[in-house]
């Protein structure tokens, strides 16, 4: 899973790997805590 993933990768040497460690960590504990009101919207544009 990803969560354990995200968690073995707080120490690692690269900050930019632990800042993203950090940020997943953080959007897994808010999508937790939501209660099924958690969501993702993905917008697709066309030029005309």
């Amino acid at each position: 899973m990803l969560e354990p993933r995200a968690a073995a990768l707080i120490g690692h040497k690269d900050l930019a790997v632990r800042s993203f460690a950090q940020e997943t960590l953080k959007e897994i504990e808010i999508f937790n805590s939501a209660g099924g009101s958690y969501g993702y919207v993905f917008h697709l544009l066309q030029r005309s």
